[in-house]
């Protein structure tokens, strides 16, 4: 039963049961769980309006520090197991099934559990991932946004797709100039900063060096308007969703309302 915990520049984490009938307590002692979710008869009527009303429910005691699913989130974690018992096709119905009963951030989940079991179809769902982050008439990401390639083996039986690696590089177009750069520059020091797991870490863990950055190295160059990381073309999803909502939120700040957001031919190819 997946746990949904607010993080920094909205991301939200996504920590899954090790195993079926598994229900871990969350690591925090109090459960945030944000959109839309069927309350436990726990809860007193005035503790639900007051949830109802501010769009978080917010509890303390031992039961409710599990979380209760969505049926998009049920259908998510039945795909991973589907997945791990190499039901491949009943897996990508169940992820579809995620999608459809809007399980929160699913594409990226997908993406992840597809990248686990080395399956070339990560690269599909991370196209959809990078989609889902557009705002229809503002700031869109086109599909191929920090693709991550494959290749195809020749085989004599059966031809097969792989993984190979990931594009770290973002391009700004149909924008103010100045202000795209005033983004990129306000998204650098997160992007260098910002873990595998799709966190930008606090001040305090920064300071106590608890949560190492990934990218050797973060490159903005304002007149391309792009911006490149050096993250050794490691397929890391979860990585690519927070750079990618850094950015469309620091175009928010710097008065951006329209733009688009995609990666490079060039660099696709020098890959």
């Amino acid at each position: 039963m997946p746990f949904l915990l607010r993080s920094v520049y909205g991301v939200k984490v996504l920590v899954l049961p090790a195993g079926p009938g598994d229900l871990r307590p969350s690591p925090r002692p109090d459960c945030h769980v944000t959109g839309s979710h069927d309350l436990p008869d726990m809860l007193t009527s005035q503790r639900t309006e007051t949830a109802r009303q501010s769009a978080l429910v917010c509890w303390n005691c031992p039961m409710d520090e599990h979380t209760f699913p969505t049926g998009g989130d049920e259908a998510l974690l039945r795909g991973r197991e589907l997945l791990a018992a190499g039901d491949r096709e009943g897996a990508e119905q169940s992820f579809r099934d995620a999608v459809r009963l809007g399980a929160a951030d699913a594409p990226w989940w997908i993406t992840q559990a597809y990248l686990e079991v080395f399956d070339a179809r990560a690269g599909e769902w991370m196209r959809q991932g990078a989609v889902s982050l557009s705002t229809p008439g503002g700031i869109t990401v086109d599909p191929g946004t920090l693709p991550i390639t494959t290749g195809r083996t020749q085989d004599t039986i059966e031809d097969t797709d792989y993984l190979l690696g990931q594009v770290w590089c973002v391009a700004l177009t149909d924008c103010d100039p100045q202000a795209g750069a005033a983004a990129l520059r306000a998204a650098k020091h997160s992007l260098y900063m910002a873990t595998a797991d799709g966190r930008v870490p606090s001040d305090e863990e920064t300071l106590a060096d608890t949560a190492p950055c990934y990218a050797n190295c973060v490159w903005v160059d304002e007149a391309a308007l792009t911006v490149t990381l050096d993250a050794k073309d490691a397929i890391m999803p979860m990585l690519a969703r927070v750079v990618l909502t850094v950015l469309v939120e620091e175009l928010q700040r710097a008065g951006v309302t329209r733009a688009r957001l995609y990666t490079p031919a060039s660099a696709v190819l020098r890959f």
